[in-house]
């Protein structure tokens, strides 16, 4: 959600959480394949969980997403 907000917006909204937040917990989670800790708390271990990706589908969906952003963002000025 914060990617197409982002992308609709040209970079007004979304594009911090995004880039701050959710990108890199994609590539931790699913591409790194670095799992949530044991000890994390419930929700983020249900996040997990919830919207499992393999790996190549991961790498694909988030290079899809950011690609399609930077297209988008290429001509705003922050």
């Amino acid at each position: 959600m914060h990617a197409l907000i982002a992308i609709e917006t040209k970079g007004q909204h979304g594009l911090p959480g995004f880039n701050a937040y959710l990108k890199p917990t994609i590539k931790e989670w699913y591409i790194d394949e670095k799992a949530p800790a044991t000890d994390a708390p419930q929700w983020i271990k249900n996040c997990y969980k919830t919207s499992y990706l393999n790996k190549e589908d991961a790498t694909t969906l988030l290079t899809k997403i950011v690609n399609k952003k930077d297209e988008a963002l290429k001509d705003s000025r922050f």
